[in-house]
C-alpha cells in the first residue's frame, strides 16, 4: 500500500504514521516441514534444501525432480516422502526458507540530504531485487503462483517488508 500511494502520489502529503498505518507486516511463514522426526545432521538437511532449492529454481515445480535432488543430497527417495509428504510439501519448505533468507532488512541510508539517502535505499532495494537468487525467484515465483499462491504473497510482502524501516526512518529524520 505504501508503495502504491507513493508511486501514485510522490512524497506529497505522506507522512510515516499514514503511510505504515495498518500495513501488512511480512513475518516469516511457518516452518513447512513434514511432522515426522528428522533423522538427517542438520548439515545433510541444510543440503537437502540447497539441492531441492536449486533443482525448483533452475526447472521450476513442474519440470523438477527428486532424482537429482537425491543424488546432490545423497538420501533416500523415502526421507523426502517421510519428513516432507510429496515434492509440493518440498518445494514449500524449501521456497519458504528461500524467502526467509532474502528477508534481511535494508539498512537506513545515513548523512546527506533527504533526496540523497533516498537514492541510495533506492540503490541499495535494486541492488537486493537484481541478485540472481531473488531474480530466480521471481521468475519461479511467477511461473508458479497459481500453485503456490501463499509462496508468492510471502515473497512479495517480504519484498516490501525489508524496504518499509529504512523508508519510513528517512521519513521521519
Amino acid at each position: 500500500r505504501l508503495a502504491v500511494d507513493l508511486f501514485l502520489h510522490g512524497l506529497r502529503d505522506l507522512t510515516p504514521d499514514a503511510a505504515l498505518d495498518g500495513a501488512d507486516v511480512y513475518a516469516p511463514p511457518p516452518d513447512r516441514a513434514g511432522k515426522a522426526q528428522l533423522r538427517l545432521k542438520p548439515d545433510r538437511f541444510d543440503a537437502l534444501c540447497g539441492a531441492a532449492a536449486d533443482e525448483f529454481l533452475a526447472r521450476g515445480f513442474d519440470g523438477a525432480s527428486l532424482d537429482p535432488i537425491i543424488a546432490a543430497a545423497g538420501v533416500g527417495r523415502s526421507t523426502i516422502y517421510r519428513q516432507f509428504g510429496s515434492k509440493q510439501g518440498l518445494f514449500a519448505h524449501v521456497i519458504g526458507r528461500e524467502i526467509a533468507a532474502l528477508a534481511l532488512p535494508l539498512a537506513t541510508p545515513s548523512g546527506g540530504d533527504f533526496l540523497g539517502r533516498l537514492q541510495c535505499l533506492c540503490r541499495a532495494a535494486l541492488d537486493r531485487h537484481l541478485e540472481p537468487r531473488s531474480i530466480a525467484l521471481h521468475h519461479l515465483l511467477v511461473q508458479d503462483s497459481a500453485l503456490f499462491p501463499d509462496l508468492a504473497r510471502d515473497f512479495y510482502a517480504m519484498q516490501v517488508a525489508r524496504l518499509s524501516g529504512a523508508f519510513a526512518d528517512i521519513l521521519t529524520d
